[in-house]
């Protein structure tokens, strides 16, 4: 999706590999997204976390922010074991809610990009919560 696309993408960025539902340590979990990116003058990577759940929880939002930091913090060590060192871009991806005031305040704090999407008869409508420069 092209507006999804150009949410995610830095102008000049391609598309070098796409992977989802990958393996994440010992416990059995795994990281929904990670998207490998590359222009000119930089490589990055863009780990997705998808989520159902209503963030307007503060302990849910909490908990997927520290969740898709970690998977970041992961696929970033892990690159550079490869020597890949690259910059990395934790990304919320969650069902349109409507949203509370203290959100964006929350987020303020963490180098976590929110978007949300919500199905439509026209079909799916994305939209930025709240988009660090990271």
């Amino acid at each position: 999706c092209n507006e999804l696309r150009r949410m995610l993408l830095i102008k000049g960025e391609k598309i070098k590999w796409f992977g989802n539902y990958l393996p994440y340590g010992v416990q059995g979990s795994n990281i929904d997204l990670v998207i490998l990116v590359e222009s000119k003058s930089r490589k990055r990577a863009i780990v997705i976390e998808l989520k159902l759940q209503d963030l307007n929880n503060e302990n849910v939002r909490e908990e997927t922010i520290t969740q898709v930091k970690s998977y970041a913090k992961y696929i970033g060590k892990a690159m550079t074991n490869y020597g890949e060192a690259m910059e990395i871009t934790p990304v919320m991806l969650t069902a349109h809610k409507e949203r509370k005031r203290k959100v964006q305040e929350t987020m303020m704090d963490n180098k976590v990009k929110w978007i949300t999407y919500e199905v439509t008869s026209n079909g799916v409508v994305f939209s930025k919560i709240w988009m660090t420069n990271v």
